[in-house]
């Protein structure tokens, strides 16, 4: 090492060393336990090696990429300032990125300088949220006998398609700078790596009942609500002396009443003010004017005093803790009815599906049948929150009937047995979120014959189960009623939805299929697509002509998301090689205005891998041509390495070697 070097390594390691002074961890510190997984599937089991939390450090610098995920509470950012704090003690140079700080601009910064390729990301999230100051090429300038480490905070705070180009930048700093690892904190959700995986997969584990037991002489919260003291964010809570009550959402609304001074009425504003900022924003840091507009400079001004509102300048805040921010948010849209429980409002609530945890907790708010009506629009919406929001309220004081669980938990096992892989994995993964007993005899189900059997042992006195029960068990044999096919255009979005998925395990008359053609006319979006969802099951030249119509029909693209998913399907279900090859030739047609859009392109991908028992002798031909045509398409040589891992995984899947390819989604 020469002089240059070592000063410029002196330098920084001093900087690091003054950061970490102001990154201090809470005490006590709770003793967390990871499980570490050879991949998805077995995370959402729990299956794997547990380990205690100093393994995270040995296995972030012996392997270079570490993922850990958890839910909201579980402690995550604490236990990454404890692993900063070790790797400083040894000599490392650490670096912490916190995207709690993104702002609703970084998404168009994030675009602007990742537009040569994603691999140019790492500068941008070092350059712009990074502790201590610095650049990547800083870095590169240190010897190359140094050990950094790039601690990335809350991936969920970020849209599902920016984290994994976050991931792919990431990955690609790693293998380019010498000496160099990363370690990120993010959701328990499962996100779609190009093989072969070089992540370490670790979930953050509740508190065992001996760590909480070591702190039962210092809070009086035990006896009430214990259920939340397996989080670390509850326990700390309650060893404060704050009233750990039967329920997170309690629990919250009790510390903003004792620490602000605020009222109900002044809370609701709050509340309202939450909302907006998520809308307005994207983030978890939005723009302190526009909060003042939605409430006044005295509520600002207690939120801030109390610290609970984090103010960063001028014009830029952000809540203490993202679950405090979420609690408002899912206050406020608890309180609305359940016509406005629309698709665009739980996108807003969820930062565009990045966080779940205010769709858990806006089930605390709900009391009757309010709380089976809001599932309802769950499902309607996204099998993930459906998995999350029942998971999370098993155990709370608001849950839906037993009924309703059922029946999501039936209507998401059921995609178990679908033709896209990737539906499977989906469904799979939301049950196993959900780790009730019946729902992982779900999970556990060897067909849907035996489903379908155990629903006949649900007891119930409910006349509207036992309607949902008798439709959804209808033998594939007798086909559909005429009032049956009426239902597809329900009001009800489980009997409507419910309806679509039976009729695509009947044997429909030409007559009905033109019905439910003519039911689109006027109809809303939701009940569109549900016809669209039908449509792609009976391949025929009328249904393919009215498929291409919802596609290019811009005013929902919901509809046209499905539409597209069932072009695919039709595509792949057709016995007709010309009607497969004009399907084929019309979204060929359409792959520059596909292309463009990240979530079209994505499900595309995704529904192109079907399961190889069922697909046409030439498929994995169609997917790799598709394949292509995204290829040269784009010029970022991760894109590309990450198309050809598609192709070689779909050539893979296809000779019975596994369902790898139903990872591996170029975004």
């Amino acid at each position: 090492m020469n002089d240059l070097s070592r000063t410029h390594l002196e330098r920084l390691q001093n900087r690091v060393e003054q950061s970490a002074k102001a990154l201090q961890p809470i005490n006590p510190p709770f003793e967390l336990n990871i499980c570490w997984s050879e991949g998805y599937d077995e995370l959402f089991r729990q299956q794997g090696i547990v380990t205690a939390e100093a393994e995270v450090l040995a296995r972030a610098e012996k392997d270079g990429r570490v993922i850990l995920a958890g839910r909201g509470g579980a402690g995550k950012t604490q236990l990454l300032l404890r692993v900063l704090q070790t790797a400083v003690r040894n000599g490392s140079i650490v670096v912490l990125v916190r995207l709690q700080q993104w702002e609703k601009e970084d998404y168009d910064r994030w675009k602007q300088t990742t537009r040569a390729s994603v691999a140019d990301g790492a500068a941008f999230l070092i350059e712009r949220f990074g502790t201590p100051a610095t650049s990547v090429m800083e870095l590169d300038w240190l010897p190359p006998t140094s050990k950094k480490i790039l601690i990335v905070d809350g991936l969920n705070e970020v849209s599902t398609s920016l984290g994994v180009e976050i991931l792919q930048a990431l990955d690609e700093l790693t293998r380019n700078q010498i000496g160099t690892s990363a370690l990120v904190a993010d959701r328990l959700v499962r996100r779609e790596l190009a093989p072969p995986m070089r992540w370490n997969l670790g979930l953050v584990l509740p508190l065992s009942a001996e760590a909480i037991a070591k702190f039962s002489d210092r809070t009086k919260a035990v006896a009430v609500g214990t259920f939340l003291l397996d989080s670390p964010f509850f326990l700390n809570a309650a060893l404060k002396e704050e009233p750990v009550l039967q329920g997170g959402a309690l629990t919250h609304q009790q510390y903003f009443l004792s620490h602000s001074g605020l009222n109900g009425m002044e809370l609701d504003r709050v509340a309202a003010a939450a909302f907006r900022a998520y809308r307005e924003s994207r983030a978890r840091t939005f723009s302190l004017r526009s909060f003042l507009e939605s409430t006044d400079s005295t509520i600002v001004e207690r939120l801030v005093n109390s610290g609970i509102l984090i103010r960063e300048s001028d014009d830029a805040a952000h809540f203490a803790h993202h679950l405090l921010h979420d609690f408002l948010v899912a206050r406020y849209v608890a309180g609305l009815t359940p016509a406005e429980w629309t698709h665009r409002t739980l996108e807003i609530m969820t930062l565009e599906q990045s966080s779940f945890d205010p769709v858990a907790l806006a089930f605390e708010h709900l009391g009757g049948g309010r709380a089976d009506d809001f599932l309802r629009s769950l499902y309607d919406w996204n099998l993930y929150a459906t998995g999350y929001a029942l998971g999370e309220s098993a155990n709370g004081p608001v849950a839906p009937s037993l009924e309703m669980r059922t029946v999501i938990y039936a209507m998401l096992a059921e995609k178990r047995f679908d033709l896209v892989l990737q539906t499977r994995r989906r469904a799979t993964d939301a049950l196993l979120m959900i780790g009730a007993d019946t729902a992982r005899r779900f999970v556990d189900a060897a067909n849907l014959e035996s489903i379908l059997r155990d629903l006949g042992n649900v007891t119930t006195v409910a006349p509207w189960f036992q309607e949902w029960r008798d439709l959804f068990t209808r033998s594939g044999e007798n086909g559909l009623a005429a009032i049956e096919v009426d239902a597809l255009g329900s009001a009800d979005s489980v009997i409507g939805w419910t309806a679509a998925n039976v009729a695509r395990r009947m044997i429909l008359t030409d007559s009905q299929l033109e019905k439910i053609r003519g039911m689109l006319s006027g109809a809303a979006g939701t009940i569109r697509w549900r016809i669209a969802h039908v449509l792609g099951a009976f391949p025929s030249r009328e249904s393919f002509a009215t498929l291409v119509q919802l596609l290019d029909d811009p005013s929902d693209q919901l509809v046209q998301y499905g539409a597209l998913r069932s072009l695919t399907e039709m595509a792949a279900r057709s016995s007709s090689g010309d009607l497969r090859g004009a399907i084929i030739e019309e979204l060929l047609r359409r792959i520059d205005w596909i292309e463009k859009n990240v979530r079209f392109r994505e499900e595309l991908a995704r529904v192109l891998i079907i399961d190889p028992r069922a697909s046409p002798p030439d498929w994995k031909h169609v997917v790799a041509r598709f394949a292509r045509e995204f290829f040269v398409r784009t010029d970022d040589p991760v894109q590309q390495d990450r198309w050809r891992a598609y192709v070689a995984n779909v050539e893979a899947c296809y000779r019975n070697e596994g369902t790898a390819a139903a990872d591996v989604v170029p975004s």
